[in-house]
């Protein structure tokens, strides 16, 4: 929303996120339904293990998910874009599409980016710097099949505490 800066958005969602992991521990969403799933199926999305000893999330792991998707609702309609629009359009296979290759990738390196850089990196992990230098390879090569298919390279311009990005 125009009010908020974005280093004091970071800011909030830093202090949030620390929070969260001082009272609760190492924590996301996306294990919360990982954990799900696989207590249904029975079985590890990607191993072999059977989980029978392994319990569902625990409901503060749900009431967490619950408040993020809360709070992605409230931005919403606090930013005046409060209605859903169901018409197909072609930037949502572009979308998904990004969004299965950064979830793959995410499946595939322990952690994402984040985990890298502040922990497999320092801790000397075996798997950090092959995968860290995977990564950067990889969006370098979408950085150059961008310019190769549009002919232009996507630019994010920065003016005091406020980033926009152009294709």
């Amino acid at each position: 929303a125009s009010p908020y800066r974005l280093s004091s958005a970071a800011m909030l969602i830093g202090l949030a996120n620390g929070a969260l992991y001082l009272t609760h521990g190492p924590w996301a969403y996306t294990v919360t339904l990982e954990q799900s799933v696989e207590k249904i199926l029975g079985t590890r999305i990607l191993g072999t293990r059977i989980l029978g000893t392994h319990e569902w999330p625990m409901s503060e792991r749900w009431m967490s998910f619950a408040a993020v998707l809360l709070g992605m609702i409230f931005s919403n309609w606090h930013r005046g874009h409060h209605r859903v629009d169901w018409l197909p359009e072609p930037a949502w296979l572009k979308n998904i599409g990004g969004g299965i290759l950064m979830g793959t990738g995410a499946a595939i390196v322990p952690g994402g980016n984040d985990a890298l850089i502040l922990y497999g990196i320092p801790s000397l992990s075996p798997h950090a710097l092959p995968a860290y230098v995977a990564m950067t390879i990889g969006i370098a090569l979408a950085l150059f099949m961008t310019r190769l298919v549009s002919g232009t390279t996507p630019k994010i311009e920065c003016r005091g505490d406020i980033c926009t990005g152009h294709l």
